[in-house]
């Protein structure tokens, strides 16, 4: 099996076990055997998942750091929503611009050094 094909094969995977996980937390909720409120705290951290996700066995350099900028931004935004270290939307924005830069300088350093791999 080629790198793609088992990466596309993973995203697939996770994409099914989140809607599952997400179907059953509804279907558990409604019978009230489950809070889903309380679940709703953590939704940045399912950027966090996918973003990771993205990084794993990745085919591209380009994959690569879209993931590693979903990971970056879901734990920014968990740390928001949590007000973690005292950030909020309002203090704490210039860090995208942190992580954006972040992305375009590691892109083609990444795509260098990696090898062969090309979209």
């Amino acid at each position: 099996m080629d790198l793609q094909t088992h990466y596309e094969t993973r995203r697939q995977l996770l994409w099914g076990a989140l809607l599952i996980g997400v179907g059953l937390a509804f279907m558990l909720d409604r019978m009230g055997m489950f809070d889903f409120d309380e679940l709703w705290h953590y939704w940045p951290l399912a950027i966090v998942v996918f973003g990771a996700n993205r990084m794993l066995g990745f085919p591209t350099a380009r994959h690569f750091v879209q993931g590693l900028w979903m990971v970056l931004f879901g734990l920014w935004l968990y740390a928001v929503f949590d007000r973690d270290f005292g950030l909020t939307l309002h203090n704490s924005w210039p860090v995208l611009f942190i992580f954006w830069g972040v992305r375009l300088v590691l892109e083609p350093l990444i795509a260098t050094h990696v090898g062969p791999n090309k979209e």
